[in-house]
């Protein structure tokens, strides 16, 4: 058996035996992104600014692939697609909505037209590209936490999504989730759920990064039964 027909057959067995507990999606690259990987971090950043026209048809490639994915993602069960968004914070505007608008849009529409919901995770500082971000027609929108000297708050977040998606909690992997007190873990999913309810309760509780090698499983736990207790009242 080929690695790819073993890599369906796993996925389709694990959608039956535990897609019912769970919640099973596929992670793809946002289109941009993906092209990191072919030049790296800086031909990414002066292609964006020299070649465009190569970079249009790099994403063009590269969204294909990610629709291939999606497809396959589709044919073994799973309910969602999560894009993956980096380092295109940090290109203009006007860049950001020639380069990766469009090709996020394609994958979204593609995503919903194979019977899937899809989850934006847009990863650095969102400041003058909101109207772009929420442009794209996500079904959800996940943001990072406030910590790398620009701040995202939940607030701000729902406020700007008017329940247009379902936004997903930003908590602080390392401030509150490994380094907080229980009491301030409490407080602030209880604030970030409190925020989600005014987004016509299309919220899910979520961290804004992943959960750090120093957080122990217990910590995860407890975690996880607040969140149970909290948004069940």
């Amino acid at each position: 058996m080929t690695s790819a027909r073993c890599g369906h057959f796993l996925g389709t067995r694990l959608v039956r035996e535990l897609g019912g507990e769970l919640y099973p999606y596929r992670q793809v690259c946002a289109p941009l992104w993906q092209t990191y990987e072919l030049w790296g971090f800086e031909g990414m950043m002066v292609l964006v600014a020299t070649r465009p026209d190569l970079v249009k048809y790099t994403c063009e490639r590269n969204l294909a692939l990610a629709l291939q994915t999606v497809r396959e993602a589709a044919a073994q069960g799973a309910a969602a697609i999560w894009i993956e968004d980096c380092l295109t914070d940090m290109i203009s505007p006007e860049a950001f909505s020639a380069l990766n608008v469009p090709y996020v849009r394609r994958l979204v529409e593609g995503i919903r037209a194979a019977g899937m919901k899809s989850i934006y995770y847009y990863a650095g500082n969102p400041a003058g590209k909101w109207d772009l971000i929420l442009s794209m027609g996500a079904d959800a929108l996940s943001m990072e936490e406030s910590k790398k000297h620009f701040r995202i708050d939940i607030e701000d977040i729902v406020k700007r999504a008017q329940g247009g998606c379902t936004v997903l909690g930003n908590l602080d992997a390392i401030g509150v989730l490994q380094n907080g007190s229980e009491a301030q873990l409490r407080a602030e999913i209880g604030r970030q759920i409190a925020a989600g309810r005014r987004n016509g309760g299309r919220f899910i509780m979520s961290l804004g990064s992943p959960v750090t090698p120093e957080t122990t499983v217990e910590r995860v736990r407890l975690y996880c039964d607040l969140v149970h207790e909290l948004g069940s009242r």
